[in-house]
C-alpha cells in the first residue's frame, strides 16, 4: 500500500468514526448530564472525536506540505530556465563582439546548437587552458582584449578553429527556493517563532500590533471564525485590532468575500434580516422610523420584508403589527431581571460579577439602567452576586467541603471566601492584559466562553479569572 492509499484509508476511517459518534450521541441526548457535568461516556466520546479530527487535520497538513514542496520545485525550475536564457544571451553578445573585432577568428556559430555543443563538451575550456599553460609565455596568443579561460577557446596552438564559446554551466541548486509573503516574514535576526495560538514553531508568521505571532493557519482560522462568532469580530489580539487590509493577500478569495460581507453586517447596529426563518439573510440596516419603512427584497429566497417591523412586507398605508413573540420575550426578560443592549438590542443576563457589561457588539453599558458605562450613578456590583462569585472561585481552587465539615474547616472556608470577595472588589474591572496570565494545568470551563478545556487554562494574575487561549488573545 503506497502513501496516498494509506492516507485515503486513514481519512475514511476517521470520517466513519465521526459519523458513528454522531449516532451514538443522538441516542444519549438528554440522559447523560448530571449536575451539568460530563459523564464518563460523554468524556470518552469527546476524546474519540478530538482524536479523529486531529487525524483529519494531520492528513490535510501533509497534503498541503506536499503541494507546497511541488510548487517550490516548479519555481526553482523556472528560475533556472530564465538564468540559462540570460547566460545564452550573454554568450551571443560576447560572440558578436569577438566577430566584430576579428571576423576571421571564429566561424559563424550554428543556430540553436550552442547549448547542445556545451553539453557535449565541444569547445570545452579545459583544453584551451591546457594549451595556454603549455605556452612558454603563458599567453594564449589571442588578440582579443580578454584572457579568461571561460571566454573563447580558440588558440593558435589549437589544431581546430571550430571551437565555440561555452557559456557557464548552471550550478546545481543545493536548496529549494521558498516564497514567503512579506506580511509573514519574520523580523530581522529571527529564524523562527512560536505561534501564540497553537504553540508550534514556524519560520513564517504574522506579527500582530501587540507583538504576538500567528502562523498562517491560525491567522486564517481567526478570520474565518470571526465571520460566524460575533464575539471575535473585529479580529484582535490583546485588545488591539488586526488590520484586514494587511493580511487579506494571504487569505483565500472565498474567505475575503465572506469576511467583507460579514463585516458590513456586524458593523450595522439596527440590522434587518429576511423574515423567512429558513433564510434569515442580512438585508442591510433597518428603518429607524415607520415613516422610512419600505419593502426589502431578499435575493436568496425572493421574499420581501418590512424594513421597520421586520416581518413580512405589507402595504405602506397599513400600520406595522406588533411582534407578539418579541413582546413575550421582552416581558420574560423584565420578569427575570434581564437587560437589553442599548446598541444592538440583544438580550443579556448577568450571572456573576459587576454591573459593567460588554455586549458582543463591543458596546459597554450599565446592567441596571442600560446607560453607557460610567455615565450613571448606579452601584458597581450586587453584594450577593459578588459573594456567589467568590464562593465559586474558592470551590474551583480548593474543592468542595466534605458533607460533614469540621468547625475548623468551615472557619477556614469563610476566611478564604472573605479574602476572595475583597480581591474581587479591588479587581472587578481588571485589565487582564496588563496583569498578565499564567498557565494552570488541569481541566475546567473557560469563564468567558464556557467551553470545557481538557489540559489547561490561563489564569489572570490580577482577578484569578480562568480562560482559554482563544478568549485570552481574541475576546478579552
Amino acid at each position: 500500500m503506497d502513501q496516498d492509499d494509506y492516507e485515503a484509508l486513514l481519512e475514511l476511517t476517521a470520517q466513519c468514526q465521526l459519523m458513528d459518534l454522531e449516532e451514538l450521541r443522538a441516542g444519549i441526548k438528554g440522559k447523560s448530564r448530571v449536575g451539568g457535568r460530563l459523564s464518563d461516556l460523554e468524556f470518552s466520546y469527546n476524546a474519540m472525536e478530538a482524536e479523529a479530527r486531529a487525524t483529519l487535520q494531520y492528513i490535510q497538513d501533509r497534503r498541503i506540505a506536499r503541494g507546497a514542496q511541488g510548487a517550490s520545485q516548479e519555481d526553482v525550475d523556472l528560475i533556472n530556465t530564465i538564468a540559462e536564457i540570460e547566460r545564452q544571451e550573454q554568450a551571443d553578445r560576447q560572440y558578436a563582439l569577438a566577430l566584430s573585432t576579428d571576423p576571421d577568428a571564429l566561424p559563424p556559430p550554428p543556430v540553436a546548437s550552442l547549448a547542445s555543443a556545451s553539453r557535449s563538451g565541444f569547445g570545452s575550456g579545459s583544453a584551451d587552458r591546457n594549451s595556454r599553460e603549455e605556452s612558454p609565455s603563458g599567453s594564449s596568443g589571442s588578440s582579443w582584449p580578454w584572457s579568461t579561460a571561460e571566454s573563447f577557446v580558440s588558440s593558435p596552438a589549437s589544431s581546430s578553429r571550430s571551437s565555440l564559446y561555452e557559456p557557464p554551466k548552471p550550478q546545481a541548486s543545493t536548496s529549494k527556493a521558498t516564497f514567503i509573503p512579506s506580511i509573514l516574514r519574520l523580523p530581522h535576526g529571527r529564524s523562527s517563532v512560536d505561534c501564540v495560538i497553537c504553540g508550534d514553531y514556524t519560520n513564517q508568521a504574522y506579527q500582530a500590533p501587540c507583538g504576538c505571532f500567528y502562523d498562517r493557519q491560525c491567522l486564517t482560522d481567526l478570520f474565518d471564525k470571526a465571520t460566524v462568532d460575533e464575539s471575535l469580530f473585529p479580529p484582535r489580539c490583546c485588545s488591539q485590532q488586526i488590520s484586514f487590509a494587511q493580511i487579506r493577500s494571504i487569505l483565500s478569495p472565498q474567505l475575503v468575500q465572506k469576511f467583507e460581507t460579514k463585516s458590513e453586517e456586524f458593523k450595522t447596529t439596527n440590522r434587518l434580516y429576511c423574515h423567512n426563518s429558513t433564510c434569515s439573510r442580512f438585508l442591510g440596516p433597518a428603518a429607524s422610523t415607520e415613516r422610512e419603512k419600505g419593502a426589502r427584497l431578499c435575493t436568496q429566497c425572493w421574499r420581501t420584508t418590512c424594513s421597520f417591523c421586520k416581518s413580512a412586507a405589507h402595504a405602506s398605508h397599513v400600520p406595522c403589527e406588533t411582534d407578539t413573540a418579541a413582546q413575550q420575550v421582552l416581558a420574560l426578560g423584565r420578569q427575570e431581571g434581564w437587560q437589553s443592549c442599548p446598541s444592538c438590542h440583544h438580550m443579556v443576563e448577568l450571572d456573576t460579577g459587576c454591573y459593567h457589561m460588554t455586549c458582543r457588539c463591543r458596546y459597554e453599558f450599565c446592567y441596571l439602567c442600560a446607560r453607557r458605562w460610567k455615565e450613571c450613578t448606579c452601584p458597581q456590583w450586587d453584594e450577593n452576586r459578588l459573594v456567589a462569585q467568590a464562593e465559586r472561585r474558592v470551590v474551583r481552587d480548593l474543592g468542595a467541603l466534605p458533607e460533614a465539615p469540621r468547625p475548623a474547616q468551615l472557619e477556614a472556608r469563610r476566611h478564604d471566601i472573605f479574602r476572595m470577595v475583597e480581591d474581587l472588589r479591588v479587581n472587578h474591572e481588571c485589565d487582564h492584559h496588563l496583569s498578565g496570565f499564567f498557565r494552570r494545568g488541569g481541566s475546567g470551563n473557560c469563564e468567558s466562553c464556557g467551553n470545557w478545556l481538557r489540559d489547561f487554562l490561563l489564569q489572570c494574575r490580577g482577578c484569578s479569572m480562568r480562560v482559554c487561549v482563544r478568549c485570552r488573545r481574541n475576546r478579552l
